[in-house]
């Protein structure tokens, strides 16, 4: 599970880890699984996952904090705060989401309660004057000792303003996958946001729920209500406490990829489908259109299923012209235009409802598709723009792997956003991370929390 932590933690409370006074590989350190670890040189640096790099550091920061486990055979994972594995890359230490054989790391005495880390290779890893290395030597370069880090704790929350009646994150496009991505070549984006997730929910203090746009399980989505990925994907990635909500979701193009919902009229059929908002462990997602009533937020969401826009990025397209390009890796070709188009002439149906019906102040609209994807229905991004039926409307959408309000098509004096940069396929910007919603009586205020392009975005290292 990933880990829960603040955005900064420094301290050793002194644990030193006593390898067996043996030649052969040490105990597996149980009594250290699940706590976080600072792992030093002979010369006292510590070992850091800086943006995905293995290097060495002088800090005592979340970057240079580890956690061990069991990889079987007597061999161990060591894990960065950033969800990713040390690893013997042809004789070089790097960083990899994997956890395989090139992942398993020996422990051996190498007295005075320091240790070897020999990598699968036979390899130890080394400081050569600041160096970071895997070398056949095993000599005092060689040694390392594991220390216990201080528990991080959480960021304390703040006390909510007396007049806001809640809060919530919206996020987009994340489900991360190590065969089949962009330009992220590892999880450590997505990691890095669902952490600050975390620090943010622990501040606000009072979010009631995450809106999900969508492209949760890349590439294809899920075969299954019980596939795996809800485990690799999401539970192991989100802190538990982000998951302590409801998250409140639609379908991304390429979630319907596998999914049995896109070839089935069956409102249950789909992978994702879950009507108990009670159930956190997995989506609220009771159908591919729906509504949730807030009263005591002055609130309602609306989610809708816009997967034929796909394209819309051409904006000359009219309506007929759209279509679900995603079918073609479906198993039912014909059917799936067939029960997009359908689904998007229900989603329409039902904004217009609850557009008229709705008594809520406070309207939150949401599908998988920026507003500017919608050339060809005016009227939408027109609709989301009023203020004659409700004092705000705040709409989210993604599909482009950025996250900002300034590449969408405007819906003032309301608000919208991209919410794409969700750290699951690619940079299409600088701007990767979530957005926050603060309601109120009859606003909805909107900003995004973004982290450090150098973690996300290749082109961002010299920033």
């Amino acid at each position: 599970q990933a880990p829960e932590i603040a955005d900064v933690t420094q301290g050793v409370t002194g644990l030193t880890l006593i390898a067996a006074k043996s030649q052969h590989a040490s105990p597996i350190p149980r009594e250290l699984f699940g706590k976080y670890v600072f792992i030093a040189s002979h010369r006292g640096e510590r070992l850091e996952d800086l943006y995905g790099n293995a290097r060495l550091s002088a800090n005592s920061n979340t970057e240079e904090m580890w956690t061990l486990s069991d990889a079987g055979d007597g061999k161990l994972f060591i894990t960065s705060s950033m969800g990713q594995q040390l690893e013997d890359v042809r004789g070089t230490p790097k960083m990899s989401p994997r956890k395989q054989g090139w992942e398993a790391w020996t422990l051996q005495d190498a007295g005075e309660g320091k240790v070897f880390i020999t990598s699968s290779a036979g390899l130890h890893l080394s400081d050569a004057n600041g160096n970071l290395r895997l070398v056949r030597n095993a000599l005092e370069w060689e040694t390392w000792t594991i220390s216990e880090a201080n528990s991080p704790q959480p960021n304390p929350p703040t006390t909510p303003p007396k007049d806001r009646l809640g809060s919530f994150l919206v996020i987009g496009d994340w489900g991360w996958d190590q065969w089949a991505h962009g330009n992220l070549v590892s999880s450590s984006c997505q990691q890095a946001i669902a952490n600050k997730m975390l620090s943010k929910m622990n501040e606000l203090g009072d979010v009631k729920f995450v809106v999900n746009v969508g492209d949760s399980f890349y590439p294809n989505g899920l075969s299954g209500k019980d596939d795996p990925q809800w485990d690799t994907k999401w539970r192991d990635v989100y802190p538990s406490k982000v998951r302590s909500v409801p998250w409140y979701s639609v379908y991304g193009n390429h979630d319907y990829h596998l999914d049995p919902g896109v070839c089935s009229s069956e409102p249950n059929a789909g992978a994702q489908i879950n009507d108990d908002v009670h159930d956190l462990s997995r989506f609220y997602m009771p159908s591919y259109n729906w509504f949730r009533e807030h009263p005591e937020l002055n609130l309602e969401v609306v989610g809708l299923d816009l997967n034929k826009f796909q394209e819309g990025w051409q904006h000359q397209l009219t309506y007929d012209q759209h279509n679900f390009a995603d079918c073609q890796w479906t198993h039912c070709k014909d059917q799936c235009h067939s029960i997009v188009e359908d689904r998007t002439v229900e989603a329409f149906k039902l904004f217009g409802e609850r557009m008229e019906q709705s008594t809520a102040k406070n309207l939150l609209v949401f599908s998988h598709y920026p507003t500017d994807y919608f050339s060809a229905m005016p009227k939408f991004v027109q609709n989301l723009s009023r203020t004659d039926r409700h004092s705000s409307i705040a709409y989210f959408g993604g599909h482009r792997h950025n996250t900002d309000k300034t590449s969408v098509a405007s819906t003032a004096p309301n608000t919208n956003w991209c919410v794409g940069g969700g750290g699951g396929w690619s940079c299409d910007g600088q701007e990767q991370g979530f957005v926050v919603g603060e309601i109120y009586a009859d606003e909805i205020k909107t900003y995004e929390v973004l982290v450090d392009p150098r973690v996300c975005c290749p082109s961002s290292q010299s920033y």
